[in-house]
This record gives C-alpha cells, structure tokens and sequence, in this order.
C-alpha cells in the first residue's frame, strides 16, 4: 500500500498526524531494534500465522461475521507488540472497533492495510 495511504489511513484510526515520508525499510529497522530478546526465532511463525488469520478475516468480512472478526481483532491486537510488532496490534484494535461497529467498509480497508504490511515484514 502506498506510503501517503497508510499515514492517511494511520491518521484516520489513531486521529493523530501521520509523517507520510516515514518508509517502510524505516519501519522494519525500528521494529527490530525493539524486539524482545529470544523471540526472533518465532517471527517467521508468527507472521505466518497472522497471513492465515488475515484470509480467515477476509472471509469473515465477506461473511458477515462481524462477531469473530472483532475477535480476532482482538486477539492480534494483543499479540503484535509483545512480539514486537506495534503496527499489527494498532491494526488489530482498529479492526475489533470497526467490527463491533459493524462498519465492513473501515474492516476491509483495515485488513488490506494488514495484508501489506504483513507482505513487507
């Protein structure tokens, strides 16, 4: 997803300024320099799993079934900074408001936003 579309997007769910010029390579040197020690290893399985969560989502969204996208919402949004992954648990809270708001259009924006991210970490 385009750089000035996510800040735009970040600006939207957090209601603070976004600095478009902010990169992804940025991000991902950021990202790293706060992950937890020893838990590096469990990246790969971890990003694999929210890829699998992310379709499951989709298809939830396609469902209907704003009740278990707003769980597992949720359930990432409390997962993503302790594997130190701030940006997956500030999506996550957005998609659990956006599904208990039954608003599918901020869903599907916010699990597209989610799928790039998760194609760049």
């Amino acid at each position: 997803m385009n750089v000035a579309i996510r800040g735009c997007l970040r600006s939207a769910v957090d209601g603070v300024a976004a600095d478009p010029a902010t990169s992804d390579s940025t991000a991902r040197q950021q990202r790293n320099m706060n992950l937890p020690p020893g838990l590096a290893q469990f990246i790969p399985g971890y990003l694999a799993s929210r890829r699998d969560e992310c379709r499951e989502m989709i298809r939830l969204l396609a469902a209907s079934d704003f009740e278990n996208l707003a769980l597992l919402g949720h359930n990432i949004k409390g997962s993503g900074a302790s594997f130190g992954f701030p940006e997956i648990s500030r999506i996550g809270a957005a998609l659990q408001y956006s599904a208990e708001q039954m608003d599918a259009v901020a869903a599907g924006t916010l699990l597209m936003e989610l799928g790039d991210y998760l194609d760049n970490a």
